[in-house]
């Protein structure tokens, strides 16, 4: 026979053989995988289960013990109580050994011991009640020789004499714990109790106590070794489980392991065995219970290790089964297949040189042949032998089974009816018992073998009522119930008949269940319920019951007499209330039903003699969380609503009073500083110059008088509240470290600037009222200090991602406080020296504002002083961090800081944009990059006295010798805190200066900026407007005033001034009226207004910031104030009216000016009227060039600059392109001649 190609074998149907034997063995070891999985969590559950029965195993060991324990406290209790019916011989005793508080004597080897407290000259053995003790040492022998835990039995009488039998007599401590009553617990006569674990002599012991009676103090003690209990649960089988004894206070009487409360697994659970088991069973009828914890690989150790070897033996047996059978199927079937398709298919082309297995000669020598119908046949016939087989092995194992199913069923049947509580019983059609549970022995106290074969006549006489009930439900043949009372206890008697379907009926079944507790329970519920509904019908609150749908269940007496009502049960709630009031009762009630809250409370209003009520409202829901009734609380709260609203009116009132008191005070002391102030100016004299500084020290004075009383009065009416912003710590110690400079200079005073490097160089909290915290400390420490040093730090004491914890504090070497005297300190209205002849002025209220503004911010204000040696003030306060840094600080930019006193004179952080700006290195300084080329030699050639460098950029660009010197740089934060760390100034010398010098001190230079702008002042008193006139001259300012505010958007309109300063109490129009006014007028609501005002009430500062002011200043003004509005408000523009630059024309002529002004004024109306007629084109020019040449002579210069721009439009263009160029001119023309009229007039 010839061999086939390679290409006709592709063609045969097994070309997909070897793919599919891959297949089915990777199925086959997925499947054993799956199946090894399945085999796992069966071993798991099988160990839970294991585990469970062994601690079902473990309480059933517990109650032998525990019942073994009880039947020898009852043979001791019954040995004391039955008469003796011998006498003991008397005994050798041993003498007796006295201590310093007890005695103790030995009662030979087999009697025992005695030891007890006091003095004993001897026990008379002969005396029947010691009889009666003796006779316990047999049973005291007894218990020893049955238990081997027990270490030692006694008995205590009630004079606390105790007759002892011990296992060991050695160790004398075990006394000395009987004795003393350590082991001794209060018990219950029908129980015993179980004490806690004591360690004696290196050993743990328990004991178990069970008193007499409750009148006798005498009582039994059975001792037990911890460690021998222990080993009476210890389980080989069970290595894995940790075995504890736990008393129902859950302490642990074997080990010092605390248990807490173990919790059995649930019942329900999937795989309770994660995370470890804990298995307790508390049962309430013993004192101690039986804890055994399992860890979760106490579960799973041993079935890893196992399963893993069964499914490696699984996996080799099917490699093993696999490439034998593949290598079979090669040679017995895939080859002799290939050649029968090929003889099959070619006969005659079939190679001989093949050689055919036995088993196909007859496939190859008669194909389709009776031999190969015969070979079916045999296989047919031979599976069918297999099938009956195995169907007859089949009914053989279902017949095992159904005899085990039975034997189970009946064993699980018996388990069952003894687990239930209630006593059952069943009997056949005779009436004889043929079986009951233990419940029924336990009712009858007897066993089941007295009791089967008999019936109730036998040994049941008070439960004879039961043959009536059984004899009508033989006759009805159904169940039936029955109550009934047998000695002072009530069952419930349930007889049943069953039945058999070949026999009919075959007997009944009774069911008695004890209801004698549900029934005195059930008695005490009715009680309660009567208690309940009299506690809620007088209760002195009103109290309503409504259902869900809005019925009322019930109304007390109290809720009729406030809602003026009787007799509204079974009513809809809303009968109770008025329209409006039920419409929020309603939302209340739906909103609780809603989202199931408990509780939600409103106030009503409503006419009669209960005006005002309180409600609370409560949800009631049932065990599955559903709403059942609402219960309405009312209270009648009209007394407290008076109360409050009267308060409320008092407080309004005190407001307006401290609000008038402010206006009407500050303003006499705006003038008498103000005037002050000038006069100051204007006087050389140094006595006069010192006696105003006397005049303006004591309105100073007055004015923080007045400032501390307004501030204690916003505290008192809680009108104060928190304004978070950015906090930058280096201009907040600028601010402060400004502010308390100077007085501390003024007293040789010291100051130090301490700061923490980590202290987050930008925070956000209140820094208003932060900033008055810590001004008010700092003064009172330059107040209280004569010389030394006032000390200022910030402390990181916390810090997270976003907040940081800050402790600041303020230490002086100053007068110090008595301890005494701290507990008031901060008491308002009080100082430490109430005396007369107090050295410091002040009305005793700082301290006072400072700690209520402290608790607002959430801190706490502690100080730590001592009388003589000075006092620190300290407080903590939580803020957050601002996580992104002001924009300037992110430019590429380099920093320069000296710590050194002689380069640091002043403290401050400035941008450097010209080389000029900064002339000298005593500041601070931050430089952009591209600034850097241009700083001055002066300050590079001294960098060798700077300290510290930070530069914002990876690779700097310069390569200067002189700065590449300094090496110290650290980061961006750290630096900016670095710069304010040990900053102490010290006091310096006041140099006398020229008079030029000292008349340029005391007289600013105007700022560039605001020079010449036109400021219109509104203020009904004279002397303000002068003194703010004054002050605003002073500052190169042109000024407009008026005293009245009437017709305001007209002045306005003619002015066009730059900026409004306007007074706020004025008669007619006020400050607010005119505000609005202006802001409701096109292109007027654009001027900046700024309010002048004597009241200080941060209620009416936020008026002013919400009525179209752009700012506000407290009275009295200072020229600080104003030039700080000026700078921020006015924009930088030409001037208004350059008067020094007219007074110059002048020849410094003031007459020569006034004369000239008041021509213009003339010239300028006729200005006016030619502009409003129609000029030519080179009659507007000449016109247009005429102004110009005038004002600018005068030094109007915004109104020069507007004639400039129309003339050299009309002669560019020879007429008018831009008609705004004569408006402007006219509006130029309207204001200078506004201001000329109010100038002639000397306002």
């Amino acid at each position: 026979m010839m061999m086939h190609t390679e290409e006709q074998l592709t063609t045969s149907p097994l070309q997909f053989y070897r793919r599919a034997f891959w297949v089915a063995l990777a199925i086959t070891i997925m499947l054993a995988a799956t199946l090894t999985l399945h085999l796992y969590n069966l071993k798991l559950q099988q160990a839970f289960t294991q585990f469970e029965t062994h601690y079902e195993r473990l309480n059933s060991q517990l109650d032998k013990t525990l019942t073994a324990v009880d039947n020898i406290f009852l043979a001791v209790n019954v040995s004391l109580e039955q008469p003796l019916g011998y006498e003991f011989s008397q005994p050798k005793t041993s003498p007796i050994i006295r201590y310093s508080n007890y005695y103790y004597q030995s009662l030979g080897k087999h009697f025992g011991e005695l030891v007890g407290y006091g003095d004993l000259t001897g026990v008379d053995l002969s005396h029947p009640y010691w009889q009666k003790v003796m006779a316990l040492g047999g049973v005291f022998n007894t218990s020893l020789a049955l238990l081997e835990p027990l270490e030692a039995i006694a008995y205590v009488s009630d004079s606390g004499l105790v007759f002892v039998k011990r296992r060991h007599t050695q160790n004398s401590e075990l006394l000395s714990k009987i004795v003393s009553g350590s082991f001794k617990v209060n018990t219950d006569p029908s129980k015993f109790m179980v004490s806690q674990r004591l360690e004696v002599a290196g050993k743990s012991y328990f004991a178990f106590s069970n008193q007499r009676i409750s009148s006798s103090r005498a009582h039994t003690l059975m001792i037990f070794d911890a460690s021998k209990f222990q080993a009476l649960f210890y389980d080989k089988s069970q290595p894995k489980a940790e075995i504890y004894l736990s008393d129902k206070l859950h302490r642990n009487l074997i080990t010092d392991l605390s248990l807490g409360k173990p919790i059995y697994p649930d019942q329900g659970e999937i795989a309770p065995w994660h995370d470890g088991v804990i298995f307790y069973k508390s049962e309430a009828s013993r004192p101690l219970d039986v804890v055994m914890n399992v860890s979760e690989q106490g579960f799973a150790e041993s079935i890893i290790y196992s399963l893993g070897l069964e499914f490696s033996f699984i996996l080799l047996f099917i490699l093993a089964t696999y490439f034998p059978l593949h290598w079979l199927c090669e040679q017995i079937f895939v080859r002799p297949l290939k050649e029968l398709f090929s003889f099959i298919q070619q006969p005659e082309n079939h190679s001989n040189t093949y050689i055919v297995p036995k088993l196909w000669l007859s496939e190859f020598k008669q194909i389709k042949t009776i031999h190969q119908r015969r070979a079916q046949l045999f296989s047919r016939v031979k599976e069918d032998h297999q099938t009956l087989t195995d169907q007859l092995q089949q009914k053989q194992h279902f017949l095992e089974l159904a005899g085990q199913d039975k034997e189970r069923q009946s064993a699980v049947l018996k388990g069952v009816l003894d687990a239930v509580p209630d006593a059952i019983y069943y009997k056949n059609t005779d009436g004889v018992l043929i079986g009951c549970n233990r419940s029924f022995e336990r009712l009858l106290k007897t066993s089941k073998l007295n009791l089967l074969g008999k019936d109730f006549n036998d040994f049941a006489e008070h439960f004879l009522a039961i043959t009536d009930i059984e004899a009508k439900v033989a006759e009805q043949h159904k169940p039936l119930s029955q109550q009934m009372s047998v000695e002072h206890s009530t069952y419930f008697v349930t007889v049943a008949p069953f039945f058999s379907e070949q026999l009919g009926v075959m007997g009944c079944v009774g069911v008695l269940r004890d209801i004698t507790e549900h029934q005195k329970a059930l008695q005490s519920l009715q009680v309660s319920e009567s208690n309940f509904k009299s506690a809620i019908e007088y209760a002195p609150n009103g109290i309503a019951l409504v259902k869900v749908d809005g019925t009322v269940m019930m109304l007390n007496k109290a809720a009729e007499r406030y809602l003026g009502c009787s007799n509204k049960q079974g009513q809809h709630v809303s009968t109770l209330f008025g329209y409006e009031n039920y419409q929020q009762i309603s939302q209340v009630l739906e909103h609780l039903s809603k989202h199931k809250q408990s509780v939600d409370q409103l106030s009503l209003t409503q006419s009669g003699s209960y005006p005002f009520l309180d409600l609370r409202v409560s949800l009631v829901c049932d065990s599955e969380e559903m709403p059942k009734y609402f219960v309405i609380h009312i209270q009648d709260i009209t007394e407290i609503t008076t109360s409050r609203m009267e308060a409320e009116r008092a407080t309004l009132a005190k407001s307006r009073f401290i609000a008038n008191l402010s206006h009407e005070i500050r303003t006499p002391l705006n003038v008498i500083i103000g005037l002050v102030d000038m006069v100051k100016r204007a006087v050389t004299e140094k006595q006069q110059q010192s006696r105003l500084e006397t005049v303006t020290h004591a309105a100073e004075t007055l004015l923080e008088m007045l400032n501390d009383i307004l501030d204690f009065a916003k505290v008192e009416s809680h009108e104060v509240s928190i304004k978070n912003n950015d906090i930058i710590v280096s201009e907040l110690c600028e601010n402060l470290q400004e502010l308390i400079k100077p007085l501390a200079n003024k007293k040789g005073l010291a100051v130090s600037f301490t700061v923490d490097e980590d202290v987050w160089p930008c925070l956000y909290g209140d820094k208003q009222k932060l900033t008055q915290i810590l001004l008010n400390l700092l003064n009172n420490a330059v107040k209280y200090t004569q010389k030394g040093t006032v000390s200022f730090a910030l402390k990181l004491t916390y810090s997270d991602a976003e907040t940081q914890t800050i402790q600041f504090s303020v230490k002086d070497t100053g007068i110090g406080i008595k301890e005494s005297d701290q507990l008031k300190l901060f008491d308002a209205f009080t100082q430490v020296d109430d005396s007369l002849s107090r050295e410091h002025e002040g009305i005793g209220l700082g301290l006072a504002i400072v700690k209520h503004e402290v608790e607002l911010l959430g801190g706490a204000i502690a100080l730590q002083s001592q009388l003589g040696k000075g006092s620190e003030f300290y407080f903590s306060l939580t803020l957050n961090k601002k996580l992104s840094l002001d924009a300037k600080l992110a430019k590429s930019s380099v920093y320069f800081g000296a710590a050194a006193p002689n380069l640091l004179e002043e403290f401050d952080i400035c941008t450097i944009q010209e080389a000029d700006v900064l002339p000298d290195n005593s500041h601070y300084m931050i430089v952009e990059k591209g600034s850097l080329s241009k700083l001055p030699l002066t300050f590079l050639s001294s960098m060798a006295g700077l300290e510290r460098i930070y530069v914002n950029q990876a690779e700097p660009q310069w390569h200067d010798a002189d700065l590449a010197s300094i090496s110290l740089r650290c980061e961006e934060g750290a630096f900016l805190q670095s710069c304010l760390s040990d900053i102490f100034f010290k006091p310096q010398e006041v140099a006398v200066l020229p008079e030029s010098l000292e008349h340029e001190a005391n007289n600013p230079k105007p700022h560039s900026g605001y020079q010449g702008a036109l400021c219109y002042v509104v203020d009904d008193n004279d002397i303000n407007l002068e003194i703010a006139k004054n002050l605003l001259q002073q500052l190169g300012v042109s000024v407009v005033v008026s005293q009245t505010a009437k017709d305001i958007c007209d002045a306005v309109d003619n002015l066009k001034p730059d900026i409004i300063f306007m007074d706020i109490h004025m008669p007619e129009v006020d400050g607010f009226q005119a505000a609005k006014q202006l802001n409701g007028c096109q292109y007027l609501n654009e001027i900046p207004i700024i309010a002048l005002t004597a009241n200080a009430e941060i209620s009416s500062q936020q008026e002013y910031l919400h009525s179209s002011m752009q700012g506000y200043i407290n009275k009295p003004v200072t020229i600080e104030e104003l030039e700080k509005i000026l700078v921020k408000h006015v924009k930088p523009q030409r001037k208004f009216f350059d008067e020094a630059f007219a007074l110059q024309q002048m020849m410094g002529e003031t007459t020569l000016l006034d004369n000239m002004m008041v021509k213009f004024l003339e010239v300028c109306e006729k200005y006016i009227a030619q502009l409003k007629s129609n000029l030519e084109t080179k009659e507007m020019i000449l016109l247009a060039h005429s102004i110009k040449g005038a004002s600018a002579g005068l030094g109007f210069e915004q109104l020069a600059e507007a004639a400039k721009q129309l003339e050299a439009e009309l002669k560019q263009q020879q007429k008018i392109v831009n008609p705004k160029l004569v408006v402007e001119l006219e509006t130029q023309l309207l204001k200078v001649q506004v201001f000329l009229k109010n100038r002639a007039s000397g306002c």
